[in-house]
């Protein structure tokens, strides 16, 4: 989990990312959408489907596994490669395994599930990188 930062500048900048090339991080960007949320929304729900993947831009948000707050997210940070490795691997047992809560309004930086295997198929540096990031989070050593 990265320190707190107010605001990243794209997709490309999160902790992640970090050792991606610029072309790299030109189709990272190119692949996501950036929307707005407002504090409050649930970004995921843990135990139902994974839908998409995203990285905080701007903002924090809070993870809770079974009701108890484990982690704040915020600039950098990412939700969501768990459920979506799980979901192009067995799309029946796609479940998310925390809640990620806005807890101010985000700037957020989405990609759907065709747009992150595409990810994982063209930047195959970037998807080793998401592959141990979701192990890490599954294991219980990172947050969300």
């Amino acid at each position: 989990m990265t320190a707190l930062n107010p605001t990243i500048a794209s997709v490309a900048d999160a902790a992640i990312f970090v050792h991606c090339t610029p072309k790299q991080a030109k189709r990272l960007e190119a692949l996501s959408s950036i929307v707005e949320v407002k504090a409050g929304y649930e970004l995921t729900r843990e135990g139902t489907t994974g839908l998409e993947f995203g990285v905080i831009i701007e903002g924090t948000a809070t993870v809770s596994v079974g009701g108890r707050e484990v982690a704040t997210l915020g600039a950098g940070d990412h939700y969501g490669e768990v459920a979506l490795l799980e979901r192009l691997a067995d799309p029946d047992h796609a479940v998310r395994i925390a809640t990620v809560t806005a807890a101010t309004d985000l700037r957020v930086a989405v990609m759907n599930v065709q747009e992150f295997a595409t990810v994982l198929a063209d930047l195959p540096e970037v998807a080793v990188a998401v592959r141990r990031a979701a192990r890490e989070r599954a294991a219980g050593t990172a947050a969300a």
